[in-house]
């Protein structure tokens, strides 16, 4: 470049001399001469894709990589009132547990009074996935379920315990070929007692509803997080005998 402005300069100081008696002669050559410059300035290089990884300047968009929309398709708390040490509280670990009534033996057939609990039922949602990009999404997993009372305020953040696709019953592997769509079964633990994580440590009640708000937070390896507004969840009604 530097040479680039030296050649200019030297050029430009021979036009002006020889221009001096031709002042309209000098205005048209150095319009001209602008305009041959500004074409020679070279240009951006424009941006390369490197597969699923070419997004646009936002960094939001993906051009050649998948682009994956999620939505919540129905959902709802669970119901742990039989068996409070299966669910979420503010004392629990985060560690994944066995579902709700799964270490029960079968009944017998004249048997009314074997089996679990009858208010034991696991935390389960259904979100659908699509990808509507150039390129299959790979390692997809629900990497977060929290939930919010109605004003806002986060309560818990939940754990996931499983993500099924619910055409074959089978884990889902992660992997969203290019157009397709499923439909996931995601399994958690939701709130033992969702009035405890509305109440403060002293006792005062944050918040008076009965029901969570819910989001969802799916990642993936090649793919930016897709955040899911499930909206009001509620804990299932309780059976009584």
């Amino acid at each position: 470049m530097p040479r680039i402005a030296r050649t200019f300069s030297n050029f430009w100081n021979h036009f002006d001399r020889h221009t001096q008696r031709e002042p309209n002669m000098k205005k048209t050559l150095t319009i001209l001469l602008l305009a041959l410059v500004v074409g020679c300035v070279p240009a951006d290089e424009p941006k390369t894709c490197d597969g699923a990884e070419c997004t646009t300047e936002n960094n939001v968009t993906p051009q050649n990589g998948p682009d994956v929309k999620g939505s919540f398709l129905s959902g709802h708390l669970g119901n742990y009132y039989d068996c409070p040490e299966e669910g979420y509280s503010k004392t629990s670990s985060d560690a994944s547990r066995a579902a709700p009534g799964a270490d029960f033996a079968p009944c017998e057939a004249a048997d009314d009074s074997c089996g679990g609990p009858l208010n034991c039922d696991a935390a389960q949602l259904t979100i659908r996935l699509t990808n509507g990009g150039r390129a299959p999404a790979t390692l997809l997993e629900v990497s977060k379920i929290e939930i919010y009372d109605t004003d806002g305020l986060s309560l818990a953040v939940l754990p996931v315990t499983g993500l099924f696709d619910i055409s074959t019953n089978a884990a889902f592997d992660g992997t969203l070929a290019v157009g397709a769509s499923v439909d996931l079964r995601v399994e958690y633990r939701g709130p033992a007692n969702l009035s405890e994580l509305m109440t403060a440590d002293d006792g005062t009640r944050i918040s008076s509803s009965e029901a969570a708000e819910i989001e969802i937070t799916v990642s993936a390896e090649n793919h930016r997080d897709i955040v899911i507004d499930g909206g009001e969840v509620f804990v299932l009604p309780s059976v009584v005998t």
